[in-house]
């Protein structure tokens, strides 16, 4: 593990998936691919609290989903964004973690050449997961972790 550092930090990171939906290496495809930014911040001088924030976008390929994943509803992109918690004392910590989720699709497009204006239909909604994380430092390669909270509704099938 590196240096428990203090003051502010930045993370930025990024993800895809690689399908192969055939079993063919030829045929390939990109279900999904997303970035996360998260900012974070300990006190100099408290060493028992760190505060994080979490910024989440993904985007799924629709096309794949509705050629491989037939009768399944997915999003065409989500948003998550949050707030944790981390109190540490010794070898024990307890993280509260709270984030929101805004997913959306857009079912049509219409355009009206007469007045020239578009018409979009959409869907969208919105989640909240909440966690609570209790953890035990064993070793320093080993943790004994209890959580339970409410997780996010699933992305494929959101109806």
């Amino acid at each position: 593990m590196g240096k428990d550092r203090k003051g502010f930090k930045l993370e930025i990171a990024g993800a895809s998936s690689l399908n192969f939906p055939t079993n063919n290496i030829n045929n390939s495809s990109v279900p999904k691919f997303g970035f996360w930014i998260t900012p974070s911040y300990q006190p100099y001088k408290v060493d028992w609290l760190e505060i994080l924030g979490v910024f989440r976008y993904f985007k799924y390929n629709l096309d794949y989903y509705q050629k491989f994943q037939i009768g399944k509803n997915v999003y065409d992109h989500t948003t998550d964004f949050g707030l944790r918690l981390v109190y540490k004392k010794n070898k024990f910590s307890i993280e509260a973690e709270i984030v929101g989720r805004n997913g959306k699709s857009i079912l049509s497009q219409t355009k009206d050449t007469i007045n020239n204006t578009t018409i979009t239909v959409s869907k969208s909604s919105q989640d909240l997961q909440w966690l609570l994380n209790f953890n035990y430092q064993i070793s320093e390669k080993l943790m004994l972790s209890y959580n339970f909270g409410k997780k996010f509704d699933p992305i494929l099938n959101y109806d």
